[in-house]
Order: C-alpha cells, then sequence, then structure tokens
C-alpha cells in the first residue's frame, strides 16, 4: 500500500472521523504533530525507495504546512474576546 495512501486514509479517519470540527485546535494541532514525527520516524528505514522518501518528504511538507496554519488560527483564537454569558 503506498505511504500516501496511508497517511491520507489515517488522517481522514482520525481527524474527520475521530475528532470532529468541534474539538479543539490543539487536538488538530497534537495530532499533525504526532503525524509528522511518524513521518520522520519512517525516513530512516532503510527499506524505502527514492520514490517512497520523496513522498514521504512531499507528506511531511503538506502537514507542517496545515501545521502552521493550525497554529496561528489557535493563536487567533486566543486573541478573541470571551463571552461572559
Amino acid at each position: 500500500m503506498p505511504v500516501r495512501y496511508i497517511f491520507i486514509r489515517t488522517l481522514c479517519r482520525t481527524a474527520y472521523w475521530a475528532m470532529p470540527m468541534q474539538s479543539p485546535l490543539h487536538d488538530h494541532i497534537m495530532f499533525l504533530e504526532q503525524s509528522i514525527q511518524a513521518l520522520s520516524d519512517r525516513l530512516t528505514d532503510p527499506a524505502h525507495t527514492a520514490d517512497e522518501r520523496k513522498r514521504i518528504h512531499s507528506l511531511i511538507r503538506d502537514a507542517e504546512l496545515a501545521l502552521a496554519h493550525y497554529r496561528k488560527a489557535f493563536e487567533l483564537e486566543g486573541r478573541l474576546p470571551v463571552d461572559s454569558d
């Protein structure tokens, strides 16, 4: 099974079905951080071909971009006034 398919399937199952969008941004940030770490760990496996390594690097880059957006959203959310009702 291709690395990209496994990651996307895992990402969809975990991020969207197990963690609905109402869940805290922090949960999504943690998920992305763990995904990046897991993908980085996979790069140390010498069994991967050059093409598989390129795909893993691409997935890491995508996850890092998403992580930057979630972190920015988390920062912006913290600036919102708290409703005291």
